[in-house]
């Protein structure tokens, strides 16, 4: 069974704020998928991934292709995007995107959505 996982969020700073000029969580982790050179096999999923989180969608999920994600962030070591290279997913953001894939927040059309920003 498919779970649906909300990245619409931007990224909270070391003080648990989110502060205007943050990076979005689900753009990060679309640039990181898309931008990916490791897993030749996965390229149509990581794209196909990636387009739903640019475009502030919610990304549905099995538990297989959760693992793979999770998998994913965990181990990923480099990436070129849009924005250059990134070396890596640092620890804090990696923190923010396995949380939501342990305690998946609501979907984006919920009402006790967060999607806005309140900073």
């Amino acid at each position: 069974m498919n779970k649906e996982y909300n990245f619409d969020i931007k990224l909270a700073g070391l003080d648990g704020k989110v502060h205007p000029n943050a990076l979005h969580l689900g753009e990060y982790l679309a640039e990181l998928l898309a931008g990916d050179t490791t897993s030749p096999a996965d390229s149509l999923k990581y794209t196909d991934w990636a387009r739903v989180l640019y475009v502030k969608e919610d990304l549905s999920l099995d538990r297989t292709d959760k693992d793979k994600l999770k998998s994913f962030v965990e181990t990923t070591q480099g990436s070129m995007t849009q924005g250059g290279f990134f070396p890596g997913v640092p620890a804090y953001y990696r923190s923010q995107i396995l949380e939501i894939l342990e305690n998946p927040r609501p979907k984006k059309n919920s009402a006790a959505t967060d999607t806005d920003d309140k900073s």
